[in-house]
């Protein structure tokens, strides 16, 4: 038999085994070995950066129809973007989608959720810097100093959140029965 043929376990969990092995340390002891999920992690990050992406996406859509008929209405764009209102809001959507990204690779992994996590954030963190780095510099938002360094200090403990959540889901699903 199979991974794949057990009807118990999470098919989205299963890779080959070229991209997953035996999680060092989870002997019979603690319920035989089980497997690192890489996918769980992706899935997650992609949720997490791509959720963000979009949201800024339809966010701007929305304001830009605001600003549509203004004579400046590409300078009032950038500058109705990082006012306080528009900041927040953007900014706590992106957290809570990390926070759905970490439930989403929890859910997925359906063990080790919060080291499935903790490999999501440092992931998200890597790729967002790399994705920083790639946008020249007047493209960007003037943004205040303290967005970035805030997000990337938040980042973590919010897929963490996430993550802890799915770790909690599954507990009370196997009290249940």
């Amino acid at each position: 038999m199979t991974d794949r043929d057990r009807p118990d376990e999470n098919p989205y969990a299963v890779l080959p085994d070229s991209l997953a092995g035996p999680v060092p340390g989870a002997g019979a002891e603690r319920g035989g070995a089980r497997r690192w999920s890489w996918l769980a992690v992706l899935v997650g990050t992609a949720v997490d950066i791509g959720g963000s992406k979009l949201a800024v996406l339809a966010y701007t859509i929305l304001v830009g129809l605001n600003v549509a008929s203004a004579p400046d209405a590409g300078v009032r764009l950038r500058e109705s973007m990082v006012t306080f209102p528009h900041l927040h809001l953007l900014f706590v959507t992106g957290l809570s989608l990390s926070v759905l990204g970490g439930f989403v690779n929890g859910v997925i992994a359906r063990q080790r959720e919060l080291a499935h996590g903790l490999a999501e954030g440092v992931a998200t963190i890597a790729l967002v810097t790399v994705m920083r780095l790639g946008v020249p510099a007047e493209s960007r938002l003037d943004v205040p100093g303290w967005v970035s360094p805030l997000s990337y200090v938040l980042l973590l403990p919010t897929v963490l959140l996430g993550a802890r959540l799915a770790l909690a889901r599954r507990q009370a699903r196997e009290r249940r029965g």
